[in-house]
């Protein structure tokens, strides 16, 4: 397979998202069979890594395809080797990764892209600025973002809008995540963030 993987989203101090080398991604999604009905497909994967770095859920959306093809990845992802992503204190913590997967049979082989994208997206209205903004956030165990730092923002680089997007996500109550142990966990993860989109 043919791919490229998009890592750019790192942010400044500890926080970290759970972090994959791109050779196992594609490595992983080679194992997933061509299906000869629908050979070509793809969806955003979330994989969900605990503190140790072990892939314990993965779920797909905005698929297209198999839900075969989909649950045979999530097999394969769930195998991964992932660096567990880290707190603002430089700790081990959960966390969300997203990847996007994308595979197109070819004469001779399939080719894709796999590329890092944020799980959330979230609409902010009232500033005098539009364009996309992409926070790594901390998440405590109900569900309450205490801490945001600006990781991409392409379109706005004022960092008055760009605090005002991270005052605005720690106000955003969102899903807790639930451990192995069936027991609420803090964890880190990418929002996408749409000023007066």
């Amino acid at each position: 397979m043919v791919a490229s993987m998009m890592i750019g989203l790192a942010a400044a101090g500890a926080l970290a998202l759970p972090s994959v080398d791109p050779q196992d991604v594609h490595r992983a999604t080679d194992q997933v069979p061509v299906v000869s009905t629908n050979p070509s497909w793809s969806t955003e994967a979330l994989i969900f890594v605990d503190q140790s770095g072990d892939v314990f859920e993965c779920t797909t959306q905005h698929s297209e395809g198999s839900e075969r093809v989909f649950r045979q990845l999530c097999r394969e992802f769930r195998r991964l080797k992932v660096e567990a992503a880290s707190d603002r204190e430089g700790r081990p913590i959960h966390g969300v990764l997203g990847i996007r997967v994308t595979r197109f049979p070819g004469a001779e082989r399939d080719a894709g892209s796999v590329t890092e994208y944020p799980d959330m997206m979230l609409p902010l209205p009232n500033l005098q600025v539009a364009g996309m903004v992409s926070a790594l956030v901390e998440v405590e165990t109900d569900g309450q973002i205490t801490h945001c730092e600006i990781a991409l923002s392409p379109d706005i680089a004022d960092t008055a809008s760009q605090q005002a997007v991270c005052d605005f996500l720690l106000t955003v109550p969102i899903a807790p995540m639930i451990g192995t142990d069936g027991h609420a966990v803090r964890y880190v993860r990418l929002v996408k963030v749409f000023v007066n989109g």
